[in-house]
Order: C-alpha cells, then sequence, then structure tokens
C-alpha cells in the first residue's frame, strides 16, 4: 500500500465510521487524561520516563518484558527533548519503549498527539485489507507489525490526508475499522 493510498484509506475509514459507542467514550476519555499527563510532565527528572511508559502500557493489552534499557537511558532522554518539537527525523531508535515500535508509537503520541499517530495491531490489520469495506478481505495479515519501516510509512500517509482530517481521527478511525475486522474474522468482540 502506497503512502497515498493509506492517507486515502484512512480518510475513508474516517467517512465510513460507524457511530461511537460507550467503549469509544470511554477510551477518549483515557486518551485525553495521557495526553495531558505527557503535556505537564517534566522530562528532566530521570523516573518520568519510565513513569510515562507504565501508564501507556497500563492503557494497552500487554506486559513490559524490558520497559526502558537502563544502558540507552541517557539518550534515550536526549532523543525525547528533540522529539518534543516533533521530528521523527531526531528518532535513531524506534525501539526505545520495551523494544517494541508498538509501545514507542503509542509513547510517541501522548508526547506529540498532533504529530504522531499510534501503531498498532488493529491499524496494521485495517491497512493490510484495503476491501474490508464489502468485508472480501483476502489477503493474511502481515505478522510483522512491530516493524519501523511501516511505521514511518504509515505516518507519511497520514500526514498527506491531513489536509482535511485530523491525525487522531484518522488513526482512531484505523483502529476501529481494524478491530471490527479481528471481530468479524474471530466471530468475537476483538
Amino acid at each position: 500500500m502506497s503512502e497515498q493510498d493509506i492517507a486515502e484509506f484512512a480518510v475513508a475509514a474516517v467517512n465510513e465510521a460507524p457511530a461511537s459507542d460507550a467503549a469509544d467514550d470511554s477510551y477518549a476519555l483515557q486518551h485525553s487524561h495521557l495526553v495531558r499527563a505527557f503535556a505537564l510532565a517534566d522530562f528532566s527528572q530521570s523516573e518520568t520516563l519510565t513513569a510515562l511508559a507504565l501508564a501507556v502500557y497500563g492503557w494497552m493489552p500487554g506486559i513490559p518484558r524490558n520497559l526502558i534499557d537502563e544502558k540507552k537511558r541517557p539518550r534515550t532522554a536526549e532523543m525525547l527533548s528533540k522529539l518534543q518539537c516533533g521530528d521523527l527525523s531526531q528518532c535513531s531508535d524506534m525501539r526505545f519503549i520495551n523494544g517494541s515500535v508498538i509501545g514507542t508509537s503509542k509513547f510517541l503520541h501522548f508526547l506529540r498527539p498532533e504529530t504522531f499517530a499510534i501503531w498498532d495491531t488493529n491499524v496494521a490489520i485495517a491497512l493490510a485489507y484495503p476491501d474490508s469495506w464489502s468485508g472480501a478481505a483476502k489477503a493474511p495479515v502481515h505478522r510483522s507489525v512491530d516493524n519501523e519501516d511501516r511505521y514511518r510509512k504509515y505516518l507519511r500517509g497520514l500526514s498527506l490526508a491531513q489536509n482535511s482530517e485530523n491525525l487522531r481521527e484518522l488513526e482512531f478511525a484505523l483502529f476501529r475499522l481494524g478491530k471490527r475486522m479481528r471481530a468479524r474474522t474471530s466471530g468475537a468482540d476483538a
């Protein structure tokens, strides 16, 4: 899927999204609290990185294995101060939270929600099935979701669509679509 395809598909996902439900409303409220916590954070304190990474992992399914590599902590803190301006080119290590692009994308999202979208399995599923609107998805989901190149391409694609849509709205529509697709495939709520 090209970056332009990602942009067009994300806009279509927003336009075709069903009305929100109580679970979506709860998710949005929790999201806003985390955004506020990151906005108030003092990144000059060494504990802040760990505390916020734990908050992100508390919000998502998954237990951190190696939350922050202690050997990389000083370099990660320096990189984060550069990332606060929103320039992903300053991020030399896309796996600085729990050794995971997914965890790092969520951390970056709360650091700069207007710049960094969340990348996770649900979003990847939505993008792996461009014909999902008809329910005729054919290709298997790409199993290497935790992929830095795919995340960077996804961000570039969403940036092409941002003239007409809000980044969070685009990402959340893809998340919801992927979640519905997973439920359809498993026959249960994803």
